[in-house]
């Protein structure tokens, strides 16, 4: 609606690093020592470019600025044991499991990721929790459909490509 894009758009008008938006505040009291790269809206959500601990995350939070998620890419070799393990029982050894294309999607529901797989004869995509449960599984045509958006625990979640501009303009 029109209310809800003033909203985010005098969202962007503070001045950057400014701790009185209540997203910034957010941002830095859930990721201590977090740098803001970037902030855009996407969609009716706010999105939120930080590095935290050396990874780029992106940060969405709802129009009326409540934090929603925070997504990032994780590289094979950083995947939790659990995760890799509850993969194996899967039937899928460690060299099946992507080298860098799975996601960590951290929510008020806890910390799961999005592992791709292919062994040469199955593909897919398996959400897991964090403990390695597994909590449903995608094939590949179905997470890389046209409107990008699949369900992950009961909301709406976008794995499209990075909609940021690469460069130095951050905000901290």
């Amino acid at each position: 609606t029109a209310t809800q894009t003033n909203s985010v758009m005098n969202s962007f008008r503070k001045t950057p690093g400014e701790t009185s938006d209540p997203v910034t505040q957010f941002v830095k009291q859930r990721y201590p020592g977090v740098r803001i790269l970037d902030r855009d809206w996407d969609d009716g959500l706010i999105e939120v470019k930080i590095r935290h601990k050396g990874v780029e995350k992106i940060a969405v939070f709802s129009p009326d600025r409540k934090w929603m998620r925070t997504v990032w890419e994780v590289r094979r070799e950083s995947l939790p044991s659990r995760v890799v393990s509850a993969m194996k029982k899967h039937g899928f050894n460690y060299r099946h499991i992507d080298d860098n294309d799975n996601k960590a999607i951290e929510s008020q529901r806890g910390l799961f990721f999005a592992i791709q797989v292919d062994d040469g004869r199955h593909d897919g995509v398996y959400i897991l929790s964090s403990k390695g449960n597994p909590i449903r599984r995608y094939h590949n045509d179905e997470w890389d459909d046209g409107d990008d958006c699949i369900r992950i625990l009961g909301e709406e979640w976008d794995d499209s490509e990075d909609r940021f501009d690469e460069g130095d303009d951050e905000w901290d």
